[in-house]
């Protein structure tokens, strides 16, 4: 187990510190060190908001208290039910003349620790009733209460701030919970600090479908999916299994709740693909909220939340303001007010629908186009960039582990994407006009690989445009000193030379040899391909005992040594690769 801790068993102690240090606007209970309040409570004319339950949900309940929101929390043990006592105090602390509402959700032990507590509290003459939140598709003859409880707290948060009378704020509490739904997904198990150990086990291929946030497994286990699907089935069961009047108003509050440790990366994929299917099914998205709300500790996953935006008041004629609820403003420390959206039926910023095959700079270039060669050596040029191509779709996955150790592991991605990128135009690319191909190539991964790959490919590319443009004429000695340009680009702008441990460890020697060999009579194009693959191969391996003086690699110093460079290696793939176009070509003695 790897966590941020001290002691395992005392952690909610350590996280209450935590929030007391990092919110000044938060209080500790003189009686009970887990009940948290507002710095002003009690409330004097305004009903007192309560919630909590066990830890291990953060930033519920806590970090929901303050104007707006909840007047206090309770925090049990780590998935844990507060007791009776903790709950009174809390009570005590916060209520005033206008009463308290026990915001609970629908788990037994809360359910029976909260209602002894109001009932204790009562007996004190305090004015207090209980609202069992419930909104877990899951488990449908009793939903339990997961991240929609949020919601119940904002909205109620809200009109309780606005003197909303506790008896009408308890009627529209269970008008939210029948309208309120959600269901989540899970990639991985959580681990309680004081087990140790992970609740579930998940192999790499499958997700938890319905699951609790405590820990517990969901109702089903699938095959992973893309995530359009996911949501797509996660969606389409809150619709089917939903209250009518979700289906009627078509207007809704939607609550994508990270269960955990979901990248922000991934939550935001998870909130488009939501949002476009609702606009797509005719539903109108009022409100989005997008963040760790309700967690379940480290817990790999997300959660759907939808509420209809339009709730009648049953106890009066009047609509519950849904949305102005959801805007009012609030001082709770992790209630996520910029990831409160109006999302737009279509993006704002619509990229236009340009021929990828287009590039709009191309026109300052044309000229290259003066620069021809003949079609046989065109259809060489052609196989040739084919061949490096394909092998590094193919060895992708070895790049990427290469690059993994000694870098950010996105090597081997980045060159088949690029790769692909240039197999996309290849019957489109005019090979009899090299000067203008290689610029052409410069662009392509420029704009394909990113990073500093990206600059590196390109410039090398851009540079041998360049030279054998400004050539008399386009023999193998020229196309030799376009190359050694290249690297000489390369090493310009990166500022790396030979034994630095990169790319250029196996980029120069062999480009050296093409230029030793260009002047070679004897030796056909495949001889002076073979032999410069050998130096290619030679110089990556090279790399196995060198200590990194540039790129990513360097920055970890002597742990980058004992492993091959992987831009060497790419390099050594692309040589490799060459070998093989002269086994099917009759180009052996073609030096033009």
């Amino acid at each position: 187990m790897k966590k941020l801790i001290n002691d395992p068993n005392n952690v909610v102690n350590d996280m209450i510190d935590g929030l007391l240090l990092t919110n000044p606007s938060l209080k500790r209970h003189d009686n009970h060190s887990n009940v948290l309040t507002r710095l002003d409570a009690p409330l004097k004319n305004k009903v007192a908001l309560i919630s909590g339950g066990g830890s291990g949900h953060e930033p519920s309940h806590a970090g929901f208290i303050g104007v707006g929101m909840l007047s206090g929390a309770v925090l049990g043990n780590v998935f844990t039910s507060p007791t009776p006592s903790m709950v009174l105090s809390a009570i005590r602390g916060v209520t005033g003349e206008a009463g308290c509402l026990l915001i609970v959700k629908n788990y037994t032990g809360d359910r029976l620790n909260f209602a002894i507590a109001a009932e204790m509290a009562r007996i004190e003459n305090y004015k207090v009733e209980i609202l069992i939140v419930g909104d877990d598709l899951a488990t449908p003859s009793s939903k339990r209460g997961i991240a929609g409880t949020v919601l119940v707290h904002k909205i109620l948060g809200a009109l309780a701030e606005q003197d909303t009378p506790l008896e009408q704020l308890l009627s529209i509490g269970r008008k939210l919970v029948g309208n309120l739904n959600t269901i989540g997904v899970a990639l991985s198990g959580c681990t309680i600090p004081a087990v140790g150990r992970p609740s579930f086990e998940l192999p790499d291929d499958e997700m938890e479908l319905g699951l609790g946030i405590h820990g517990e497994p969901g109702i089903k286990r699938e095959k992973m999916k893309p995530v359009n699907e996911i949501v797509h089935s996660l969606v389409n069961l809150i619709l089917e299994k939903s209250d009518p009047a979700c289906n009627r108003n078509k207007k809704l509050v939607v609550l994508i709740n990270n269960l955990g440790s979901t990248t922000a990366m991934e939550m935001t994929i998870v909130a488009g693909e939501t949002v476009k299917l609702l606009h797509s099914l005719g539903y109108q998205v009022d409100r989005l909220i997008v963040g760790a709300l309700m967690t379940a500790l480290e817990m790999s996953g997300f959660s759907i939340t939808l509420l209809p935006s339009n709730i009648d008041d049953t106890t009066t004629t009047n609509t519950v303001d849904i949305i102005g609820c959801i805007d009012y403003p609030t001082t709770a420390q992790y209630w996520p007010t910029n990831s409160v959206t109006n999302p737009p039926v279509k993006p704002n910023q619509v990229a236009a629908e340009l021929d990828s095959h287009i590039d709009p700079n191309q026109h300052i270039y044309d000229n290259l186009k003066s620069v021809t060669i003949s079609a046989d050596d065109a259809l060489l040029f052609k196989e040739m960039l084919k061949k490096g191509c394909h092998s590094l779709i193919e060895n992708a996955n070895i790049l990427t582990d290469l690059d993994s150790k000694v870098g950010d592991g996105d090597l081997g991605l980045t060159l088949e994407r690029a790769a692909n990128n240039v197999l996309k135009l290849i019957d489109l690319i005019p090979f009899e006009r090299p000067c203008y191909t290689l610029r052409k190539l410069s662009v392509v991964f420029q704009e394909s690989l990113g990073g500093s790959s990206g600059p590196f490919y390109s410039i090398f590319f851009l540079r041998m445009s360049d030279t054998l443009f400004k050539s008399e004429k386009q023999d193998l000695t020229a196309w030799a000193a376009a190359l050694k340009s290249g690297y000489e680009g390369i090493q310009s702008l990166g500022g790396a030379k030979l034994g630095d441990c990169t790319m250029l460890d196996a980029l120069i020697p062999a480009i050296d040899s093409i230029v030793k060999s260009s002047t070679d009579r004897s030796l056909s194009l495949s001889d002076i391909i073979k032999l410069a693959s050998e130096k290619a191969h030679e110089g990556a391996v090279s790399t196995i005992e060198m200590q990194s003086k540039c790129g990513r690699s360097s920055y970890i110093g002597e742990r980058a040594k004992n492993h091959i460079d992987p831009g060497a290696c790419a390099i050594s793939v692309i040589f490799q690769s060459l070998k093989d176009v002269f086994k099917t070509e009759d180009i052996n003695n073609n030096k033009n």
